[in-house]
């Protein structure tokens, strides 16, 4: 795998190369490990001869497996030791549809078992047991009920070098897939410039990036748009102590309006956005990148962070921002033996 892994590398870092030298003072690339990166990952199942099988879809295909090679050790030996439990458990097989499998660096581990049926205590009890026996958390979901055995998150720590930033993960909300290639993006975040002032914060999640922005600034107005991510930054907020994150339910746009002075929002009644003194944005949009009103708006700034999973939405935003130069990109192997690639860049006003 480790020629097939280094080819690949080189091709996107070609590929980012050939678009950002003629456009940034200065370009890196950082790769990934070749295996074990996974921590995220979800797979179809199928029940046959009351046993638990895997599968993914590849080329419209169903394709079996035991275990994929680029996922923790941990998540290939949880896949494992569950198909051994459920054999036979015909109250947990039974509608079962897919397999979800969540862990930290260090092996602390979440599954979510989801179903076609109604789960009840008679489920619990069993579950129970198969949690205990893996030792794992376990989440079982049925048309909009859940039912959690242990916790619903696990703790991860980033290690930055000098520093490290511990955040809770939540099940049900994204987080990054690659913990190794994370750090690199949360170093590069910490090391590119020197920080000043306020920042302003979009589409930030559970707070990875936040947490470590409320270090750098000042004041961080951090907004984000999903339900669950934002009770998890509040409980992330909560746990590291962070006194200088303000924060809000909001999309990138309608924050960008409630600054413009364009909307008012209830859900920012508690936040004097009139005494910030923003003039940063960091962006992580998703892959389809960003809206009109938000790349006219961000323009104010004099500093711009955009960290990217769509190499193609990206190229397209950043030419509709004339008053900017890009002073660094980096490509970051978030996502090997994939097309995707992830992006982090550094624009200053020109």
């Amino acid at each position: 795998m480790k020629d097939t892994y280094l080819e690949q590398f080189k091709e996107k870092e070609r590929r980012f190369l050939n678009f950002f030298e003629p456009l940034a003072q200065e370009v890196t690339s950082h790769d990934s490990p070749e295996v074990g990166f996974r921590s995220r990952a979800e797979f179809g199942v199928f029940i046959k001869n009351n046993s638990l099988n895997y599968f993914m879809i590849k080329d419209r295909k169903k394709e079996t497996l035991d275990n994929l090679e680029i996922c923790h050790p941990k998540i290939n030996d949880l896949m494992d030791k569950l198909k051994t439990t459920l054999k036979n458990k015909t109250i947990l097989l039974d509608k079962l549809f897919s397999c979800g499998f969540q862990v930290s660096k260090k092996g602390e581990s979440i599954i979510c078992l989801n179903y076609h049926k109604e789960i009840d205590q008679e489920w619990r009890e069993s579950a129970n047991g198969v949690a205990n026996l893996l030792k794992t958390n376990l989440i079982g979901r049925s048309r909009k009920k859940k039912i959690t055995i242990g916790k619903d998150f696990i703790k991860e720590k980033y290690d930055l070098g000098d520093e490290d930033l511990k955040i809770n993960l939540y099940e049900n909300c994204f987080s990054q897939p690659n913990p190794y290639v994370c750090e690199k993006i949360l170093q590069w975040t910490r090391d590119v410039k020197s920080h000043e002032g306020d920042i302003l914060e979009l589409h930030c999640g559970i707070g990875t990036f936040t947490l470590l922005l409320s270090r750098l600034y000042n004041q961080v107005l951090a907004t984000e748009n999903s339900r669950p991510s934002i009770r998890g930054l509040e409980d992330n907020i909560k746990v590291t102590s962070s006194i200088n994150i303000s924060h809000a339910r909001l999309s990138g746009k309608e924050t960008l309006e409630a600054l413009n002075g364009k909307r008012d929002f209830r859900r920012l009644s508690n936040i004097n956005i009139k005494n910030l003194k923003i003039n940063s944005v960091f962006l992580d949009p998703p892959r389809t990148g960003l809206d009109e009103y938000t790349k006219t708006n961000i323009q104010k700034f004099d500093t711009i962070f955009y960290i990217s999973c769509g190499f193609e939405s990206l190229k397209k935003d950043l030419q509709s921002i004339k008053t900017h130069r890009i002073k660094k990109a980096s490509f970051f192997d978030q996502f090997p033996y994939t097309d995707h690639m992830e992006s982090a860049i550094l624009l200053e006003r020109i």
